[in-house]
């Protein structure tokens, strides 16, 4: 009886601090005034396109294209259907996810940790969904690669319960944990169930678990019959013709910065390889007693490195999950053991990235209102930098000759739209041959299945009137290769504008 009260009293104590955490982001949210980003345009140009579409009424994957999952801006939409202005419902997107991943974090902390570890780790998952910046160590807040954050905050929970015991068994509470955050993570990101979905697997497999499993599956499937019933059958075969088109295009399929290898052994990367594989060696040196811990654990490693891999800077999160798991498995005697200097290590590695994420949601307060305008002339309370909004900047690539735009892609998208409009042809459906199609949002026309983003294929080639050509693109190749296409599919193409930004062509049908 008294060891139940004190397992009570310490679940009150954790949800008492998760309350806490999500009611210092609420009241910093408000007192924001909406969003200030301060870098990313391109990215946060993505996610506006991306954002306004759904709220409008298109289906992902249906009516336009991206290989990111649409729960990755189903929060935002929501929010911004329900009348939020776009910059509120960003913010608001946030807190909204934030206190979406919160119960599962209690859940998993509190029957899996002790103490400060319990408490640790259910602050630490709303604090990441809730930064304001991808990772990394630099201070400018942008929304960019959101959708990383938030899947490493789904994921911390199913993981917990898959790698350690619970002390006070509860089969339908984990089942549906585990089930709801993996479907969450397949329609999210679908790197991390990749990633995670055999460690998960097999961590409950080993400890016989086999009711969280079933549990956990019909939770899964209950998240899929729920996403037909607001996305409609046609939904599931295009999510899939999107991830397949990425998987086999060749255009970025992963972030460009490193290669798979060099996240495991650069410099920046190999100390968190090292403290995985130092625990690892550790796990096995206890005996049997932690064999099916080992076996999770090292499923869970390179499911993690790779999720870090697909993610823009590699940041490796999964130090912040792995620090807490490693220290609940330390012995009390002697007090400096490997499981200790592991969890340490993974701590010290990770402290600058995380302190970065939790000091974020602070820095609109402080940041010089005056220096910001608005991003879009039709929604409200999103701001940028002016001084990235006035011009273009470019440069010529050595050997090739090719310009190529290396900032100014909101001045670049303003200045298209006011030629095109100037020559008439504002009204028209364009298909923009670069990396980017978003020009509608700056008064054009929104392309019918077309992907702001480009990842392959010819999106949108069938409702596109027009083609705009830059001649100082993005990616030069991305141009190349869509011009390629264009040309292999018997597109006709009629020049009708030609200046020293582009070169635009009438789709003749």
């Amino acid at each position: 009886m008294e060891r139940q009260a004190g397992m009570a009293a310490e679940q009150w104590k954790v949800l008492g601090v998760i309350v806490a955490v999500l009611v210092v982001l609420a009241a910093l949210t408000g007192l924001s005034g909406g969003l200030y980003f301060v870098k990313h345009e391109v990215d946060m140009l993505h996610l506006v396109d991306l954002v306004l579409r759904r709220a409008g009424g298109g289906i992902p994957h249906v009516d336009y294209h991206t290989p990111i999952g649409a729960l990755a801006f189903e929060p935002f939409a929501a929010l911004k259907r329900a009348g939020l202005s776009l910059g509120e419902a960003l913010a608001w997107g946030q807190v909204l996810v934030a206190a979406l991943v919160a119960p599962g974090a209690w859940w998993a902390a509190t029957r899996r940790l002790d103490g400060w570890l319990a408490i640790g780790f259910a602050a630490a998952v709303p604090l990441i969904a809730g930064a304001l910046v991808y990772g990394a160590t630099g201070t400018g807040i942008s929304l960019s690669m959101h959708y990383n954050r938030w899947a490493w905050a789904v994921a911390f929970a199913p993981l917990l319960i898959a790698a350690l015991p619970s002390k006070r068994p509860a089969a339908v509470g984990d089942g549906v944990v585990v089930g709801v955050s993996m479907a969450v993570l397949a329609l999210m990101k679908i790197t991390y169930f990749v990633g995670f979905a055999p460690a998960v697997l097999a961590g409950l497999a080993l400890r016989r678990e086999w009711r969280v499993l079933s549990v956990s599956l019909i939770a899964g499937l209950a998240v899929c019959v729920l996403m037909t019933l607001g996305y409609g059958v046609g939904f599931w075969m295009a999510y899939l013709g999107d991830l397949r088109e990425i998987s086999s295009s060749g255009v970025r399929s992963a972030p460009v910065e490193a290669a798979l290898s060099h996240v495991v052994i650069w410099p920046k990367y190999v100390g968190a390889t090292l403290v995985g594989i130092g625990t690892l060696w550790w796990l096995r040196k206890q005996g049997s007693t932690m064999a099916a811990v080992l076996l999770t654990m090292t499923l869970i490693l390179p499911g993690a490195i790779y999720a870090s891999y697909q993610n823009y800077g590699h940041d490796p999160i999964w130090l912040i999950w792995w620090a807490f798991v490693v220290l609940a498995l330390r012995p009390r005697e002697p007090s400096l053991n490997g499981a200790v200097v592991a969890g340490v290590a993974a701590l010290v590695l990770i402290f600058p990235v995380a302190v970065n994420m939790v000091l974020s949601p602070v820095r609109p307060l402080v940041q010089p209102k005056a220096k910001f305008e608005p991003l879009l002339a039709t929604e409200d309370k999103i701001y940028g930098v002016s001084a990235r909004f006035k011009e273009e900047t470019g440069k010529v690539r050595l050997g090739s000759g090719k310009c190529q735009l290396i900032g100014g892609a909101v001045a670049r998208m303003r200045r298209e739209v006011e030629t095109l409009k100037a020559a008439g042809l504002g009204e028209k459906p364009v298909l923009e041959a670069d990396l980017l199609n978003v020009q509608w949002l700056f008064g054009g026309v929104p392309l019918d299945g077309g992907a702001p983003w480009y990842f392959g294929g010819l999106p949108g080639v069938e409702a596109a009137q027009l083609v705009a050509v830059p001649k100082c693109p993005a990616v030069p190749e991305t141009r190349d290769m869509i011009l390629s296409k264009l040309e292999a599919a018997g597109v006709v193409l009629m020049p009708v504008l030609q200046d020293d930004m582009m070169d635009v062509f009438e789709v003749q049908r």
